[in-house]
């Protein structure tokens, strides 16, 4: 009786390891099950990415393995399906059907899940919702003629809690021959249509520089639905649940673009491979996109046509036995041609410098923790293949050494810094760097970064009220005192809190200093805020010391 009370009790302790997960998929709008969904099992491990390539996830043969990272299966006929995978585990789902907008393939908070042994989850419900298509006619706004050979794609807003971001929804569209194009596979709700000539143009052969400048050009540029050049012109489409919406004919007009003349050089003979890519900035987020591209030598001349207003970078590119040369050029495009857009490529430079600590004395360590990085992250570009990554720095005399930097604009970043630290000051070759942006010069012959941390130990409490009672969830937004513009639209120094139940926000680990800040309601998009620089600089003061809590109160904007 005895062993066989220990062997219960044993049993009872260690419960099956594999555990059951099931639930079903369901039709948003009548609630009706989706039979055959494939549905995917991610299991979330550290450093896996998700991939476009999930809903490629095979189909088990047999009997699944409970340990793989990935699982799929088809729901029955009554929309369930259910997997057995080894606990403990976090997870996530996604389904999609013929006919259905996919699960959004992205780890959210909201979408991650926790198996623990012996506990099984059987209550989930996936709803998908019905495709929605659009369609319609590109024509010439003056002929009426149809246009062939445009990019046609849909857009909607992904609110960030900051501000909106147009992101694309569903794949493009091609016009054809009579101009019309169908997009399919789009969620219902609000779209923003942009036409635009195909990406990737070619380089072409430089022209006669007499005129150049004042040389026009008349093209199509990309346009949004109704026929307007700004995206903050265009009118949003309204696409129903499972319905095809015609929007008729789009008129677009040729309007006057840019061209841009120059050379490459290098100080080697080889082939370079330029690009031209459209910056796109918001406060916290910005995005690329390629527009132009091609290949030529060294010291050979470049023209690129039909350049739409706006900001871009041009990227060049070189690879070779003796090692890679790149540069990147910042470019902001207006209706005038521009020549002279000379772009000098480099096998990139190295930089040392230190990382220390203010007020520590020479023969302490400049640090007291190991493990600590500093790295470079470009500004206004994508990062290029073959850039350095983050590298450690020597905690005896806080040394540092980062090769291969192609000389441009990078902002300077502490990974794993010392708790209760905060970078407070950072120079090149002794010049101070405001926004902590650092302009590698490709003429120096030397090149120095020194990185000082300072203790962070300062804080704010804000109480936010609209004249006569506290204002919960509201965002309080804090930069430092006599900021720059860069420096707003880098979003590497603001800060942001939201107000609890009693109207109140603490912002803490903070350098001792002046600040400026503002509250705005709950659910607004300060980001898209016009006036927000202008706010900011007028904002409620508050002067931030070592140790103490500065209390503050400031009134909501519009109050």
């Amino acid at each position: 009786m005895t062993v066989a009370f220990a062997f219960a009790l044993l049993l009872f302790q260690s419960p099956d390891p594999v555990t059951t997960v099931s639930g079903r998929v369901v039709d948003t709008a009548v609630g009706a099950p989706v039979p055959g969904a494939y549905v995917v099992l991610v299991r979330i491990v550290p450093g896996q990415a998700l991939g476009r390539d999930l809903f490629n996830t095979p189909l088990a043969e047999g009997e699944p393995d409970p340990k793989a990272n990935r699982l799929a299966c088809l729901t029955g006929p009554d929309g369930t399906f259910k997997f057995r995978i080894e606990a403990p585990a976090r997870f996530a789902l996604f389904a999609h059907a013929e006919g259905f907008v996919r699960t959004p393939v992205s780890f959210r908070p909201e979408t991650i899940h926790s198996l623990r042994p012996g506990e099984p989850r059987t209550d989930f419900v996936l709803r998908l919702t019905r495709q929605a298509g659009l369609s319609g006619r590109v024509v010439d706004a003056d002929t009426g003629e149809p246009l062939r050979g445009l990019q046609v794609q849909p857009y909607s807003y992904r609110h960030t809690g900051v501000g909106r971001i147009l992101s694309p929804t569903g794949r493009s569209s091609t016009t054809g021959e009579d101009g019309r194009f169908a997009i399919r596979e789009i969620p219902p709700g609000e779209h923003y249509v942009e036409i635009r000539p195909p990406r990737g143009v070619a380089l072409t052969e430089p022209g006669p520089a007499e005129g150049f400048r004042d040389a026009v050009q008349m093209n199509y540029a990309p346009t949004w639905y109704p026929g307007v050049a700004r995206e903050q012109e265009a009118v949003p489409v309204q696409v129903a649940e499972g319905v095809d919406t015609d929007i008729g004919d789009v008129k677009i007009a040729k309007r006057r673009t840019a061209s841009i003349r120059g050379r490459v050089f290098a100080d080697i003979d080889g082939e370079v491979t330029l690009g031209l890519t459209e910056v796109r900035h918001w406060i916290e987020s910005r995005s690329y996109r390629m527009v132009a591209g091609g290949r030529l030598q060294a010291g050979g001349e470049f023209q690129i046509d039909g350049v739409s207003p706006g900001r871009y970078t041009l990227v060049g590119v070189m690879k070779s036995d003796s090692g890679r040369r790149a540069a990147s050029m910042p470019l902001e495009i207006g209706e005038y041609n521009q020549d002279g857009v000379d772009l000098h490529l480099s096998r990139g430079v190295s930089i040392s410098g230190r990382v220390r600590i203010r007020g520590r004395e020479d023969e302490e360590p400049a640090l007291p923790d190991e493990g600590v990085l500093v790295g470079l992250s470009r500004v206004f570009g994508s990062a290029m293949e073959g850039d350095p990554r983050a590298v450690p720095v020597a905690r005896g005399d806080g040394s540092f050494r980062i090769d291969g930097v192609v000389p441009d604009r990078y902002s300077v970043h502490v990974s794993k810094a010392p708790k209760g630290y905060a970078i407070s000051e950072v120079s090149y070759n002794g010049a101070l760097c405001p926004c902590r942006v650092v302009p590698v010069d490709r003429g120096a012959t030397v090149h120095r970064v020194d990185v000082l941390l300072a203790p962070s130990d300062g804080s704010i409490l804000a109480s936010v009220t609209d004249g006569n009672r506290p204002v919960a969830e509201a965002t309080v937004v804090l930069m430092p005192d006599g900021f720059t513009d860069e420096a707003l639209e880098l979003g590497y120094v603001h800060r942001k809190a939201r107000t609890g139940e009693d109207g109140r926000a603490t912002i803490a680990n903070l350098l001792p200093g002046a600040y400026r800040l503002v509250a705005y309601p709950k659910d607004a998009l300060w980001g898209d805020d016009p006036d927000l620089k202008a706010r900011l600089r007028s904002g409620q003061e508050v002067r931030v010391a070592s140790g103490a809590p500065a209390v503050v109160e400031v009134r909501i904007v519009g109050k």
